[in-house]
């Protein structure tokens, strides 16, 4: 199977006497020694164990291995160059094929953690592209769709998911452009950026429980050109769902509904609880989007957005906002005096007005 572009062939496995990750080029240092083994350039490497590495010269080859029968809560996924869809049709990329790939209802083109299973990405410095400059015509546009437990981090500088473009309404379409979630996803690090949806959720739609401690989730779209309701930008955490950030920055989002405030950053409709030095700031809604040139322009800064009876609460103890920390909020129901809009947690006082 084929997954995207990426110049490197062959695979084979070998074992390390440590838990470190490849370093490029097949070169590793370990206590007292460097040991020198090559693995025909691998572009992606699969470890189910922290010990043994297999390095794969194609994308989806790889991907598919470590959502497969040894997929265990100790699988780890490491990318050592840029991973970009290839176009299939118009309006319509994939980034592979194969039990990887299949969002429990489709191939739908999106790298997929299929539900019971566990993935650690680690994108190195690299970027995963979803290579999409139009609304998707299939089911999703994501780059990623999650059913199971996915952890992002980033070990090397300037990691990026992106290129991801959900838009057209189709039967069983989901929302979400960057990523969907209906499993449990932690952003430690890397950057998910310029993704964008038609509906909700232009960075994240967050379905599940979403833990948030690092990186950053900017420039994403909420709309493209479809009319309709729009909302959350950056992330839109849907009802039931549970969204907790503790660190990292949500900024420069978008939301295209030019007739109402709705989450340029994010729109809580779950659970959302802040903490640490969580940044949510410059982001804007009521802005216009041209669909022709593929520019956004205007709006009102709109960073966190409560419609009616959501909640957003103040984590305590040593998770607690800290010095830095940048939080705005709007509300469907506009405070008045005598009936402040609550902000809750056993820290509240520090927080409601």
């Amino acid at each position: 199977a084929m997954g995207g572009t990426g110049a490197a062939n062959g695979k084979a496995t070998t074992t390390v006497p440590d838990k470190a990750a490849l370093c490029d080029g097949g070169t590793r240092t370990t206590a007292g020694s460097a040991v020198r083994f090559r693995l025909g350039d691998p572009i992606i490497t699969v470890t189910h164990d922290g010990i043994n590495y297999t390095g794969y010269g194609d994308f989806a080859d790889g991907w598919n291995a470590a959502v497969g029968n040894d997929n265990n809560e100790n699988t780890a996924v490491k990318i050592f160059a840029d991973w970009t869809a290839t176009y299939e049709s118009s309006h319509s990329t994939s980034l592979g094929s194969g039990v990887g790939f299949y969002d429990g209802t489709n191939q739908a083109g999106s790298i997929c953690v299929p539900e019971g299973k566990y993935i650690t990405l680690d994108l190195n410095g690299f970027t995963i592209d979803r290579n999409l400059n139009e609304p998707c015509s299939d089911y999703g546009g994501w780059v990623i769709a999650n059913l199971g437990t996915l952890t992002i981090r980033d070990s090397g500088t300037g990691g990026t998911i992106t290129g991801g473009y959900t838009g057209k309404i189709v039967t069983g379409s989901k929302s979400g452009g960057g990523i969907y979630n209906a499993g449990t996803l932690t952003l430690s690090g890397g950057t998910i950026t310029k993704n964008a949806d038609g509906k909700r959720g232009g960075g994240v739609y967050n379905a599940g429980t979403f833990t948030m401690t690092g990186g950053e989730i900017c420039a994403n779209l909420a709309a493209t050109g479809e009319g309709g309701y729009t909302c959350g930008g950056g992330v839109y955490n849907a009802e039931n769902a549970n969204f907790t950030m503790t660190g990292g920055e949500i900024s420069g989002n978008y939301s295209c509904d030019t007739t109402k405030k709705d989450g340029g950053g994010v729109y809580n409709a779950g659970t959302f609880y802040v903490g640490g030095t969580a940044k949510i700031t410059g982001n804007f809604s009521k802005a216009t989007y041209d669909y022709n040139y593929k520019t956004v322009s205007g709006g009102e800064t709109d960073n966190v957005y409560l419609p009616s009876n959501a909640v957003i609460a103040c984590l305590a103890g040593t998770s607690a906002l800290t010095s830095g920390a940048s939080i705005g909020v709007t509300t469907a129901d506009t405070p008045v005096t005598g009936t402040p809009v609550a902000v809750t947690g056993s820290n509240s006082a520090d927080y409601s007005g």
